[in-house]
């Protein structure tokens, strides 16, 4: 063969290396060069509130050797593998000498690298399933969750309602930009990539890949807890086929997976009940009502359905969104796919070791595992205290059942793409995919107030306690304020607290026994409409603003007074536009 011959048929071998091209530099590439023409203070777009939980931890257990919020009673108020990487991250940074801003930049940059890297193997295990990868993969960086959500997205920012009156202006949740967030997502997503690679990719279902899947299946719980519903969905669905065609092998498959997860588990609640004294995160505990369902979440559901209510604003469509859209797509997929497994169970023909049938079998798993936190969410999660980092194996199973249908509705004739076709393609869904990040994914304002507290608010506070005693603090906000401080804090949302601190915010006491540990004082940059209070308001008044953010908690018998306040005019203050809603309300015994 000629040399000419020879580059002919690599290219014509290779014709999907653009729509991962794309993909990959898609994902990557925005925010990256984002981040490098907005410097440190960017990072606070893309970063959630929650993150500063995360941080805060990380921070605490890299300085000190303690898994802690407060920097001395254990939390665990937290997915626990990324807590770890993110210690581990921080100690790095902390040995090269980078600042606090420059750690934000890497934590931002390490989510990335995860959303690439899970970019490449999922297009790896499209190419063992389909042959080559689809064209359409190149638009995975918005994928098609984002796509659905697009037009309500867009409706509601033009009807007034896209602004967060306290984070600001929020990006276009969903996209793969918006979870490279400092929180878990990143690791969660990556992780569950790997595991669809490797099933899809295994010779057999020997030991080797039993040992695989339990050991990724309980990475994937590790990464996000909620998500231990995809071990249960794999098991149910591979015991389903096993049931079907009388294996025996697949049984126990299933039962040494089932095992592996279950143990894994079960050594995590154990560490965790030896550490900080409660089997499972306090996060989680505060925040579900298991098994009692919410009401007010079904009836808002309804709603949506039935003409009595709406999407009203961004700040609930995302909220919402995940699982009404993914578990649509979900069921149009098992709709679509499931009779064919059914039928070839029955008649003989269901052969494991085929990589499309193993896809379909990680499909179908995920699918019934939208449906599980789907409806635990819906039935026990406040809607209000959902985030969008709940839902990163349901936006991208979105995109994944969508190629797949795709694909395979399209088959044979998509499996023939030119070379020129499929650049072009994957050039004009890369195109897309900028215009929709440079229009809605980029989050030009979103978290500015966060921003301008770590670098300027935080450095006035910090020259009015010089030569003070350092105040130690009950934040009521997700941590942002403890971060930039470097003060010991409480959390007043209890979502990091100790187990007695825990107990005490159930009783409506977190106020008094944050008093009696000496943290007296509440600080809130966000979440507390501070706005006109000052050194000289009047006591009651300071009171009645803390009984606002803290509603169930017994206040009487103590005393609120603003000690400091970043009113214009008010202490010397360096905030460009403050509103003046940072505080800090000194706590004393009214007696």
């Amino acid at each position: 063969m000629t040399s000419r011959g020879r580059l002919i048929a690599r290219l014509r071998g290779s014709t999907d290396s653009a729509p991962v091209v794309a993909a990959v530099a898609g994902t990557a590439l925005p925010v990256i060069l984002d981040l490098l023409v907005s410097g440190s203070r960017r990072a606070f777009a893309y970063l959630a509130a929650d993150a500063f939980y995360y941080l805060e931890v990380a921070k605490n257990t890299a300085e000190h050797g303690r898994v802690s919020f407060d920097g001395t009673r254990p939390t665990n108020g937290f997915h626990p593998l990324w807590q770890l990487c993110e210690a581990a991250l921080w100690r790095v940074c902390q040995f090269v000498g980078l600042s606090e801003a420059r750690v934000l930049v890497v934590v931002v940059l390490v989510g990335v690298l995860l959303l690439s890297g899970a970019v490449l193997l999922f297009a790896r295990a499209l190419r063992h399933v389909y042959g080559r990868v689809p064209v359409l993969f190149a638009f995975v960086p918005v994928g098609l969750y984002a796509a659905l959500l697009l037009p309500l997205w867009v409706t509601t920012g033009y009807l007034g309602n896209g602004d967060n009156p306290v984070e600001g202006p929020m990006p276009l949740y969903g996209t793969l930009w918006s979870y490279a967030n400092g929180m878990e997502t990143p690791l969660v997503i990556a992780v569950y990539a790997l595991t669809v690679l490797v099933f899809v990719k295994a010779a057999t279902l020997g030991r080797t890949t039993t040992l695989a899947m339990g050991g990724l299946l309980s990475l994937v719980a590790l990464a996000r807890l909620d998500l231990a519903m995809l071990a249960v969905a794999y098991c149910v669905v591979v015991l389903a086929i096993a049931g079907a065609t009388r294996s025996r092998a697949l049984a126990r498959h299933v039962c040494w997976v089932g095992l592996c997860v279950l143990g894994t588990l079960g050594a995590y609640v154990v560490i965790n009940r030896a550490y900080s004294g409660a089997w499972l995160p306090i996060s989680g505990t505060l925040k579900s009502r298991f098994p009692h369902p919410i009401g007010s979440n079904l009836r808002g559901l309804t709603g949506l359905f039935n003409g009595r209510d709406q999407f009203y604003s961004r700040s609930r469509l995302y909220r919402v969104g995940p699982n009404l859209i993914g578990s649509a797509v979900a069921i149009t997929w098992l709709i679509a796919r499931v009779p064919s497994l059914v039928r070839r169970s029955r008649n003989g023909s269901l052969d494991l070791d085929v990589p499309g049938t193993r896809y379909d079998v990680v499909l179908a798993s995920t699918a019934l595992c939208v449906f599980l936190v789907a409806s635990y969410d819906v039935l026990f999660v406040p809607e209000g205290q959902q985030g969008h980092w709940y839902w990163p194996v349901t936006t991208v199973f979105v995109s994944l059942a969508g190629l797949d249908l795709w694909q395979r509705r399209a088959r044979p004739r998509s499996m023939v793409v030119p070379a020129r076709r499929s650049v072009t393609v994957s050039a004009v869904m890369a195109l897309l995919g900028l215009v929709v990040f440079m229009s809605l994914g980029h989050p030009s304002q979103y978290h500015d107030r966060y921003a301008d507290f770590f670098f300027t608010g935080a450095t006035d506070v910090k020259a009015f306690y010089a030569g003070r005693p350092e105040p130690r603090l009950l934040a009521v906000d997700d941590g942002i304020d403890a971060f930039s401080l470097g003060y010991p804090s409480m959390s007043g949302s209890g979502l990091v607290l100790d187990a007695e601190a825990v107990d005490a915010w159930r009783s409506g006491h977190l106020v008094k026994l944050a008093l009696a540990r000496g943290f007296d004082r509440i600080s809130s940059v966000a979440y507390l409409d501070a706005t006109n209070l000052t050194p000289t308001t009047p006591a009651d008044e300071v009171k009645a603003r803390v009984a606002s953010i803290l509603p169930n908690e017994d206040l009487s018998g103590l005393r609120f007074t603003v000690e400091y306040s970043s009113m214009p005019g008010t202490l010397a203050t360096h905030v460009p536009n403050s509103d003046g809603r940072y505080v800090l309300i000194r706590v004393a015994s009214a007696g």
